[in-house]
């Protein structure tokens, strides 16, 4: 069987030391990893080898908006150009960019990916795909369901049919566009869940919270939702909702751009296992801003990372978002990030004992970045795909 080393390997925890090398079946499953290879003759590659990546958070379905959405726009009028363009596009436009963006992913190292729906759209791609889900039916809604049955009536049809290919979860879209009385309907159908969660994506979210003022009203306004009516205890955001959602097994809250260190301690009150996802090109991309990264490190929280969807990124690659934070936050160890990028990802989405790491008898995909540099970002590097995960079709 053949053996790989490189210049550096991490193996989804950890580099590991010079000169270990991986020994691989032809599928690229892991038979054991070696810290010496003085006995074997291995394949060597320049630069870096590690497990395929995880994208903790992604919008396939809008894989159609591509460059049609101005950037730097801010929160709210990027929302409202979405809610515009999804009654812009011809069914067969949808499948197509869906098909493209998937075969982009893999293309970029992924293997694993956690995925939001408000449709069936992807369905079908996902059938097919080598890539493993798991699909977040996303549940919007601020008034007080007079239709209750029929509106989870069609949450409960997408569940159902996405449930029938992988792991799925009936999730909330954002605390901004969610009821007291959808928290509860959700919690009482989904019971140690797992929970995604776009969190504190802007700071006029905060505001809304906070003072019932800023941006956010304009939004509410467009739905013809009256702001006398919003329900708030005038803290931030998250100060707002996270003790309403402790049903969830597990939660991942996404974005955290304007998350500050006394939410994140707020949250740590609780003892929930809680992944902080990241996607530092889409908030570039919204609202020209990144997280204080460095809070939740301080912190000691558990990072995931994303690339949200096309409306707002260029790419669909983790490998873009850590050089991203390589870029802006050159100060962070390579280890820690690639560590949030493969590792950390799988644990969010339940996939850790699939992909994530180099384990014995795991065929987590094998990713090659030429080029690398252990210290520094480097804009040269080239990323090539040498084995993809091992999910059965």
């Amino acid at each position: 069987m053949p053996f790989i080393s490189a210049s550096f390997i991490f193996d989804g925890q950890q580099f590991l030391p010079p000169n270990s090398c991986i020994e691989i079946d032809e599928n690229g499953t892991i038979l054991q990893v070696l810290s010496n290879k003085n006995d074997v003759e291995p394949t060597y590659y320049k630069g870096l080898l590690m497990p395929g990546m995880v994208n903790a958070h992604c919008h396939l379905e809008l894989s159609y908006m591509k460059e049609k959405i101005e950037p730097n726009m801010g929160l709210v009028d990027f929302l409202i150009s979405v809610m515009k363009l999804k009654n812009e596009v011809l069914q067969n436009d949808i499948f197509l960019s869906i098909e493209n963006a998937v075969s982009e992913m893999q293309a970029n190292g992924i293997v694993a990916v956690g995925d939001i729906c408000n449709t069936l759209n992807t369905f079908k791609e996902k059938s097919k795909s080598r890539l493993w889900y798991h699909s977040f039916i996303e549940c919007i809604g601020l008034n007080n369901f007079k239709s209750r049955r029929s509106f989870f009536k069609k949450i409960l049809i997408l569940y159902n049919t996405f449930s029938e290919l992988h792991p799925s979860s009936m999730v909330l879209h954002a605390p901004y566009s969610i009821s007291e009385k959808l928290i509860e309907l959700i919690n009482t159908k989904c019971k140690q869940n797992l929970m995604s969660i776009h969190n504190q994506e802007s700071a006029e979210e905060n505001k809304l919270f906070e003072k019932r003022e800023g941006d956010f009203l304009k939004l509410l306004n467009e739905i013809r939702f009256k702001i006398e009516n919003f329900q708030t205890n005038s803290k931030s955001s998250i100060q707002n909702y996270f003790d309403k959602i402790l049903n969830a097994s597990k939660i991942i809250l996404v974005h955290n751009t304007f998350t500050s260190k006394d939410d994140i301690q707020y949250v740590r009150k609780f003892n929930k296992e809680v992944f902080w996802c990241l996607c530092p090109k889409a908030n570039l991309y919204i609202e020209n801003t990144l997280p204080l990264i460095e809070n939740f490190i301080d912190e000691h929280c558990c990072i995931v990372l994303g690339t949200d969807s096309l409306a707002s990124n260029d790419t669909l690659s983790i490998w873009d978002e850590i050089s991203t934070i390589r870029k802006y936050n050159p100060l962070i160890p390579i280890e820690t990030i690639l560590r949030w990028a493969t590792y950390n990802g799988a644990l969010a989405l339940g996939l850790e004992s699939k992909v994530g790491q180099f384990q014995k008898g795991m065929q987590p995909g094998i990713v090659h970045i030429e080029s690398f540099d252990k210290q520094f970002y480097q804009k040269n590097e080239k990323l090539n795909l040498l084995y993809k995960s091992g999910k059965a079709l």
